[in-house]
């Protein structure tokens, strides 16, 4: 079962860190009171549940690909409407959360993911075990938003993200372990600074 595997990967102890996370930061981002004048829903802490089914429906919006997130409470049009979505969620509160998303408390740019990629990889490891034959390459995740480690390269199928080195099974594809690539602020004293 899917569900499973996906369960083994991400156990419920880290989505409690997520919901918990995203919580306090929505609590710093968020003041009420403006919302209340700007007739908008207050924030209400996420619980268990409600964080599941952000996840899914994320996990959904990524098979069913619409040109913008708003299309997926569009009322008018049945043909991009998937069912589900707009049942669990006003887009108000899907874009709260999504806007909120964090996957730790410490505000460094590194830390931000590392918690996470813990988890992921620790557990990826634990309950697979690879043949002999791994293979040790680049890969790009795409990525769009603001970050100082994001590159672009021209010559691969996507050329603006962040770029990781991986540890691959070479059979099947499956990642035992990855690290992300960090561009290092070069000091201007350094004889190779200026080539």
């Amino acid at each position: 079962d899917p569900l499973d595997y996906f369960s083994l990967i991400f156990p419920e102890d880290l989505i409690k860190d997520i919901m918990r996370w995203t919580n306090t930061q929505a609590k710093l981002k968020i003041d009420n009171r403006d919302r209340r004048k700007q007739k908008k829903l207050k924030w209400r802490d996420m619980n268990i549940t409600e964080m599941k089914a952000f996840l899914g429906c994320v996990f959904t919006m990524t098979v069913v690909r619409l040109p913008n997130t708003d299309m997926y409470w569009n009322q008018r049009s049945r043909l991009f409407n998937p069912p589900g979505i707009r049942d669990l969620f006003s887009e108000q509160r899907f874009s709260d959360i999504f806007g909120h998303l964090s996957f730790c408390v410490q505000n460094n740019r590194h830390a931000r993911i590392e918690a996470m990629s813990h988890y992921i990889i620790s557990n990826s490891q634990f309950y697979y075990t690879p043949n002999r034959d791994l293979s040790l390459d680049e890969s790009m995740i795409a990525f769009q938003g603001r970050c100082a480690d994001k590159v672009y390269m021209p010559r691969k199928p996507i050329r603006h993200g962040l770029k990781a080195y991986v540890l691959c099974e070479s059979d099947t594809g499956y990642v035992v372990n990855w690290a992300l690539h960090i561009k290092e602020k070069k000091n201007p004293l350094q004889p190779d600074y200026y080539k």
